[in-house]
């Protein structure tokens, strides 16, 4: 669906992909969210709003090709303690948000994205790729069990 602000469309093509709400250490300033462009043409980003679980804005600008990341700033934060969701909302209809995204508490240095980008499976724990495309974690890999013994030959009694 398309929505039109001032002659310029704003469209489900963007995403809310992947976020770092515990960044290691101090998180002052340096929480973050990724958005997707999924389109293949730059989006702009003038009317697009970032809604925080305690409906707190952030008004976005500028332009998207692929990623941008936004990073928390004034009252707008991303939250590392229960549930929250975050929202992507076109400043035509702050109602019915364009992409949303919900995530919990969050490891310490890890982020929740989407795999694939823009995709609907979300996951925890991820090394963040800040701008970049998200990565599954790494599956463990299994434990090596002992081989068994090959047959030794037995004499036979002539």
């Amino acid at each position: 669906f398309v929505f039109a602000l001032n002659s310029s469309p704003i469209s489900a093509a963007v995403f809310i992909n992947e976020i770092l709400p515990n960044p290691d250490g101090d998180d002052a300033g340096r929480e973050w969210l990724e958005l997707y462009n999924n389109s293949g043409s730059p989006v702009s980003l003038t009317g697009y709003i970032l809604e925080d679980r305690n409906g707190d804005q952030l008004n976005l600008s500028g332009e998207i090709s692929t990623y941008s990341v936004v990073f928390a700033q004034g009252s707008f934060n991303l939250t590392n303690d229960g549930n929250t969701t975050i929202k992507l909302l076109s400043n035509t209809d702050t109602t019915n948000p364009i992409d949303s995204f919900s995530y919990s508490s969050s490891n310490e240095g890890k982020s929740w994205g989407r795999i694939p980008d823009g995709g609907s499976i979300y996951a925890e724990a991820l090394p963040p790729t800040q701008g970049a495309a998200n990565a599954a974690p790494p599956s463990p890999s299994p434990s090596p069990s002992p081989s068994p013994s090959p047959p030794r030959p037995t004499r036979s009694p002539r």
